[in-house]
């Protein structure tokens, strides 16, 4: 067993509060709160932390979200955010030949895919460069033709010395260790992302630094066949690059097992065969036997409409019955969604509301706002559209006034009204040249 400072909250345990209560604890008393600096995995999770603290007292530790790290670090950082990384790519892209006719909707598409694997890449470390070996002879001449674009543009783009924050990012996270004043907490972190784990690494021997996990599943013997798809996956590559076992690990706050239900879904697939030999306690469940597909279905709707005050989630890998309950739900005209079908970032609502958004933060941009007026919402007419295309590319458009809320073409849409209030939705933009 290797004597390191990395511990483990169970499932069962609610995080913050045992991560509060026992910081406060088991810092040592010399150590004050704002000696503290804790990294947790979102900025949702610090603001909750936060105000976890302040409900003991108004001592606060200094608290960062591990992705957005660049106010603790002494490094200057000119890290570019996605829209600014749209701007620059779609520019770049339009200074190469091949693309100087094209229509700037396919600039546009070529700039997104762009934008998310210089992203990738930085986030894990992968030289662009190391892409230009996928290039060869055997493909088709059209993907040749493309990946010949996709060439010249990192060759450009490199000349360029842009980074995303997430390059310096990860800057950042290998500089805290050498930088680190106080104590230091990764609490909740489980991410692939190398400097990450490399920071769980070097982190973990030191003294004035604790690792705390959450939702490891200490009864896990089997970890070395945890597939990527798992949920404790990532804990797996924490071990390998730690050379620990799970008997390395510390509870945080007590020996409180964890709850056996939860313990057997952390398994790999291959481990379900062990189901069946569990004694659980069947207080909280409802065994229900029917005799076909129509009366389970019948059994569902049943309870559905029983709780219709709450919200209900329904797993099943059976496509005939979630067709079945689905009918039912409609006729009983009881709103009803199926996840993997109909995300909520892919509906119509979504879309534009993604695209007004990037409209206003990247300050009217010709790109971003071609983008919101090609958007089936807006009746825009296909000429003026083209035109505004043409003048835009030209740079002859010295000036332009749109009434959004003018050429806006709803459906009606029941939705909206929890995202956005149209009333209050005027805006106008101006193109310049």
């Amino acid at each position: 067993m290797r004597d390191l400072n990395i511990y483990n909250i169970p499932a069962n345990e609610d995080f913050f509060e045992s991560l509060t209560q026992n910081i406060i604890t088991k810092l040592p008393s010399a150590c004050k709160l704002k000696d503290v600096t804790i990294l947790l995995p979102t900025k949702h999770s610090c603001n909750t932390l936060k105000n976890s603290f302040l409900k003991l007292g108004p001592s606060v530790p200094k608290i960062f979200s591990i992705n957005e790290i660049s106010q603790i670090s002494k490094i200057s950082s000119d890290g570019i955010d996605r829209l600014s990384l749209l701007n620059h790519i779609s520019k770049t892209l339009m200074e190469l030949d091949e693309l100087k006719n094209k229509p700037i909707n396919v600039i546009i598409n070529l700039a997104e895919y762009l934008s998310e694997l210089i992203t990738k890449a930085e986030t894990y470390n992968i030289d662009l460069s190391d892409f230009l070996i996928i290039i060869n002879t055997e493909l088709a001449i059209h993907q040749q033709e493309l990946l010949q674009i996709i060439r010249k543009f990192i060759h450009l783009w490199k000349e360029k010395n842009l980074h995303t924050k997430s390059y310096y990012n990860n800057i950042f996270l290998d500089s805290i260790c050498n930088d680190l004043r106080g104590h230091l907490i990764i609490a909740g972190v489980s991410s692939n992302i190398p400097s990450i784990i490399n920071l769980i690494e070097r982190a973990a021997v030191l003294p004035n630094a604790h690792i705390i996990l959450y939702e490891f599943d200490m009864d896990m013997s089997n970890w070395q066949e945890i597939e990527p798809m798992n949920s404790q996956y990532n804990f797996r590559l924490y071990l390998e690059a730690l050379k620990i076992t799970p008997d390395d690990i510390k509870p945080w706050s007590s020996n409180k097992a964890l709850n056996v239900f939860v313990s057997k879904a952390f398994k790999p697939a291959n481990a379900s065969s062990e189901w069946h030999k569990l004694s659980l306690s069947t207080d909280n469940f409802s065994f229900i036997n029917c005799q076909d597909l129509h009366m389970e279905a019948k059994t569902i709707i049943s309870l559905i409409k029983k709780n219709q005050d709450k919200s209900i989630m329904i797993v099943t890998q059976d496509e005939e019955l979630t067709k079945k309950i689905m009918l039912h739900l409609r006729a009983m005209n009881i709103n009803a969604n199926i996840v993997r079908d109909h995300p909520l970032n892919k509906t119509e609502a979504a879309i534009w509301l993604d695209l007004i958004a990037n409209f206003l933060l990247d300050k009217y941009s010709p790109l971003v706002v071609i983008s919101l007026l090609k958007h089936h919402f807006y009746d825009i007419s296909q000429e003026e559209l083209i035109k505004l295309e043409l003048d835009s590319r030209n740079k002859k458009f010295i000036l332009a006034e749109i009434d959004l809320l003018n050429n806006i073409s709803l459906p009606t849409y029941e939705t909206f009204s929890t995202f956005l209030d149209l009333n209050m939705l005027q805006i106008k933009f101006m193109i310049k040249g």
